[in-house]
């Protein structure tokens, strides 16, 4: 029995059937398994595409929602233009001449030229204590973001009845985004 089993004629059987095993089958069972995850892929496709069909309101309703948001956060950012630091101090220092502030010294720090823009500017300035107080409090509600980064002062000749005056430095910064 066991000779019949070993013959050359049934280990050549044997041999073809697990070659056509390993260079039929095992292609075939390949590919299938290649084209079940492709499908489950296509799938999963299809069903985010079918989700944003069925949505489309609900997504239209968030874009306008996103796109107002944006052009809101875009009024607290200065606008980029070719004069932007000449600009952005003729505003400071109009700004602190309304408020009786005297500006001793404005130089430009930083201007990092990423986006948005971040320009920092150190100024040196003198006031009464009660008018620079004043405008450093309403520098901080202005309309676009200005962020004090630093500041340092000394009160000079205060009394009873007059809080005197202040000197000191404050090193502001600027957000510009660009105007396209």
């Amino acid at each position: 029995m066991m000779n019949s089993l070993m013959s050359q004629r049934n280990l050549l059987i044997t041999l073809a059937i697990l070659l056509c095993i390993r260079f039929m089958v095992v292609p075939v069972l390949s590919w299938q398994g290649d084209m079940v995850i492709q499908n489950t892929a296509k799938h999963t496709q299809l069903g985010k595409i079918i989700s944003v069909v069925e949505n489309k309101q609900n997504l239209s309703d968030r874009l306008a929602l996103v796109v107002d948001r944006k052009l809101q956060r875009q009024r607290l950012f200065f606008s980029s233009g070719d004069n932007i630091k000449l600009n952005l101090q003729k505003e400071v220092e109009s700004y602190f001449g309304r408020h009786n502030v005297k500006l001793s010294g404005f130089n430009w720090l930083i201007d990092d030229g990423e986006v948005p823009r971040v320009l920092r500017a150190s100024l040196s300035f003198s006031a009464p204590t009660s008018d620079g107080i004043k405008a450093l409090l309403q520098l901080s509600l202005a309309d676009e973001f200005i962020r004090q980064v630093e500041w340092r002062f000394r009160f000079i000749g205060s009394g009873d009845e007059d809080l005197g005056s202040m000197r000191g430095d404050i090193v502001l910064e600027f957000y510009v985004l660009s105007s396209t």
